[in-house]
């Protein structure tokens, strides 16, 4: 209302007024009033800032891929999909396998789950091939791994776990792993005992004939294990649990990764003790076996 008149008026555009009042009141920064006689003025949208600083009329158009968040007063983020380069301040295409929503930078860039990278300034976005259950994305480079897990691809265990397979999270070492372990060495070793104390078993050996034969054998019963043990990864088929496993644990026999059988990182207070002797193991036990 226009307090020189005793008659009430309608205020301009870019400005309202509320019931009763005798004053007209600018809209605020980030907000505009298009017609005469408001009573409150409005927000503008994503993507647009008023025509002016306060007492704005209307809403302009940011310029690509510039946008604005609402009731902004400049176009100064990025639009959906793409990210701004806090260096020079420009936009670009989100990253593959990455989520950019209004207003992303590069170090809030969202990554997908089962993908990782190394900090929040690098541009590389890495798949986790080998444990991508561990790699549980977002865009907080301490919440990329999941809990219990930690290194490049999530791939090592914190100290005091320790992962039985691919598919599964580290574990805590408890009482029954190493029981589980201590049992499996046994069996191994009542193995060995009984193949060296049997007599009979040596002097079949002795022969080239029966050799050939245990060792045709022993190569169809290797094949024949390697093929059941892929049947999980091979066929998308409901498997039960057990059978998973004990696919799981047939496979890395076969491939000599003896070292995912026994939860041999409860044993060590740093993931890299283990590098060495592991790299060791199943580059000899090949030449070992033939």
């Amino acid at each position: 209302h226009d307090v020189t008149s005793y008659l009430c008026s309608s205020c301009a555009a870019g400005k309202f007024s509320s019931q009763g009042s005798i004053n007209c009141t600018a809209c605020r920064p980030g907000k505009y009033s298009p017609s005469t006689g408001s009573s409150e003025c409005s927000t503008c949208q994503i993507g647009k800032i008023p025509s002016a600083y306060v007492a704005a009329e209307d809403c302009e158009k940011c310029i690509p891929p510039l946008s604005s968040r609402p009731g902004s007063t400049n176009c100064s983020v990025c639009m959906k999909d793409t990210y701004m380069d806090m260096e020079g301040g420009n936009c670009h295409d989100c990253l593959s396998n990455g989520e950019c929503p209004l207003g992303t930078d590069k170090s809030s860039i969202k990554i997908d789950s089962g993908y990782w990278r190394v900090s929040s300034d690098s541009s590389n976005i890495l798949e986790c091939t080998s444990h991508p259950s561990a790699c549980i994305g977002g865009n907080s480079s301490s919440l990329a791994c999941q809990e219990n897990s930690k290194g490049p691809l999530c791939a090592i265990c914190k100290h005091n776990y320790w992962r039985a397979s691919e598919n599964e999270n580290c574990q805590l070492c408890d009482e029954d792993h190493l029981r589980g372990m201590g049992t499996r060495f046994w069996v191994c070793i009542q193995m060995m005992r009984k193949y060296n104390g049997n007599q009979f078993v040596k002097q079949m050996m002795d022969t080239r004939e029966v050799y050939g034969n245990i060792k045709t054998k022993l190569k169809i019963s290797l094949v024949f294990a390697q093929v059941v043990s892929s049947f999980p990864g091979q066929f998308d088929v409901p498997y039960p649990l057990s059978f998973k496993k004990l696919s799981e644990q047939v496979m890395a026999l076969m491939s000599l990764q003896v070292y995912e059988l026994f939860p041999t990182y409860c044993f060590v207070d740093h993931r890299t003790d283990l590098f060495f002797p592991q790299l060791l193991f199943q580059t000899l036990a090949p030449l070992a076996m033939i």
